[in-house]
C-alpha cells in the first residue's frame, strides 16, 4: 500500500490540481501545503480511531459482577446502606438544596428486588474479604417511616435503622447471593 502523501499527491495529479504547476511557483507552494495538511488530517483521524478502538476494548473487558441482590418482600419501598464497618457513615438519601438526587439513593419498590453491581470479576468476594471490617458486609435498611421521623443527623448519630443484615462470603453463597427483607 502506497504512503498518504503519495495517495494524496496521486489524487491530486488525476484531477488536474498538480499538473501545470512549476516547482517553486504559489500554486505549487499551496499544494504542497494542502497535501501536507490532508496528511496531518489523516494522521489525526487515523490517532484519534486507534485510541477509540483501545479504549472500547479496555472498557468491554471490565466484567461487573451484579450478584448480590436485595429483594423487597415488603408492600413499603426501603432504602438501604452497604458498609463495610459495623455501623453507616452516610444518610441513606442524597440531599441538594432540598431536593432528593434519586440517581444516587439506594432504594427497592415494594416487591421488587435490585441487583448491586460492583466492577470487577469476582468483585463482591474481594470487597467483603479485603476491604470489610472483620471481612463481613453490612447492609441497612431504612423504611421511609424511620426517614421522615428521624433528622440525618440524628440517624447517624444515633445508628437508627430499621433492620441490619451482616453477612460473610460464605453466608451469601448460601444464600445465593440473595438478601430479603420481609
Amino acid at each position: 500500500m502506497q504512503p498518504l502523501w503519495t495517495r494524496t499527491r496521486n489524487l491530486g495529479q488525476r484531477y488536474g490540481l498538480t499538473k501545470q504547476r512549476k516547482r517553486g511557483s504559489v500554486a505549487h507552494i499551496s499544494a504542497t501545503r494542502t497535501t501536507i495538511q490532508l496528511n496531518n488530517l489523516a494522521m489525526n483521524l487515523r490517532r484519534i480511531f486507534i485510541f477509540q478502538v483501545v479504549f472500547s476494548v479496555c472498557i468491554s473487558c471490565d466484567p461487573i459482577d451484579d450478584r448480590l441482590t436485595i429483594v423487597n418482600n415488603t408492600n413499603r419501598t426501603v432504602f438501604f446502606e452497604i458498609s463495610n464497618k459495623d455501623h453507616f457513615d452516610n444518610y441513606p438519601l442524597r440531599m441538594q438544596k432540598l431536593d432528593t438526587l434519586w440517581d444516587y439513593v439506594n432504594f427497592v419498590k415494594a416487591k421488587q428486588e435490585l441487583k448491586q453491581p460492583l466492577i470487577g470479576k469476582r468483585r463482591w468476594e474481594r470487597y467483603i474479604n479485603q476491604d470489610c471490617q472483620d471481612s463481613t458486609v453490612r447492609i441497612f435498611l431504612f423504611e421511609r417511616d424511620l426517614l421522615i421521623s428521624a433528622s440525618a443527623d440524628s440517624l447517624l448519630a444515633n445508628q437508627l435503622y430499621s433492620s441490619k443484615f451482616s453477612f460473610k462470603v460464605e453466608d451469601l453463597k448460601k444464600l445465593n447471593w440473595r438478601v430479603e427483607y420481609k
